[in-house]
């Protein structure tokens, strides 16, 4: 049971979990979750369900049960989700190709889509 709990942390009355909307299914765990990231950086939230037991494939019946689904948690943000995600389809957001940089500050090798570097936090320097 969910409760909405009141600034102060009293439970007010029982509420329903959100409605959960599927929108994007792949045999790829890794898949799934670059597109969550990819509709999360759009400002719209996203799960990934299912996947977890890929790596039983016996039964192909319990395979397709296993699947991953990318779900969005708002009815009113369909739209925009499918905009995201037909995107991705036609290959518009794909990683940056490019060659690897280094940090100046500590010396870590990093991807060109980064513009900071995840160990120390400094920004990419211009080229």
């Amino acid at each position: 049971m969910y409760y909405l709990l009141t600034a102060f942390g009293r439970n007010l009355e029982p509420q329903p979990p959100a409605p959960m909307i599927p929108v994007f299914a792949t045999p790829d765990l890794e898949e799934a979750h670059w597109v969550r990231g990819l509709l999360e950086a759009e400002g719209i939230p996203a799960e990934v369900r299912g996947g977890h037991l890929q790596t039983i494939k016996r039964s192909p019946h319990l395979l397709e049960s296993m699947e991953p689904i990318v779900w969005i948690l708002d009815l009113r943000q369909r739209e925009a989700a499918q905009v995201v995600i037909d995107r991705y389809l036609r290959g518009g957001d794909e990683a940056p190709a490019g060659p690897l940089w280094v940090c100046p500050a500590c010396g870590e090798e990093l991807e060109p889509q980064f513009d900071r570097c995840w160990n120390c936090g400094t920004g990419r320097p211009p080229e």
